[in-house]
């Protein structure tokens, strides 16, 4: 039967590889997370950006519809003036051509 000697430098090197392999794989674990940090920061600022881009597209938006319905609502007191005058001015002809006559 073979006697297994146990040998206390190799045991220590052997541990000594595993510690160091695991601190490199923290390390690498860190650093991936620290991209995925930065890129999560730097999605959520693009997102603000947008969300303010669109707050602010949707001011103008509202701005010119309300502006688009003053215009409108101007162009309507002027088609009725418009309307209006048309209107007094065929009297005038017919108050003018039963003079004439």
């Amino acid at each position: 039967m073979h006697h297994f000697e146990y040998d206390r430098e190799s045991y220590d090197d052997v541990t000594s590889v595993k510690i160091n392999n695991l601190n490199n794989r923290l390390k690498e674990a860190q650093q991936d997370n620290d991209v995925k940090s930065v890129t999560i920061n730097d999605l959520e600022q693009r997102l603000k950006e947008a969300q303010h881009d669109n707050d602010v597209k949707s001011v103008k938006i509202n701005d010119l519809e309300q502006r688009l319905k003053e215009a409108q609502h101007d162009n309507d007191v002027k088609s009725v003036k418009m309307n209006d005058l048309e209107q007094r001015l065929k009297e005038a002809q017919q108050d003018n051509d039963v003079k004439s006559v």
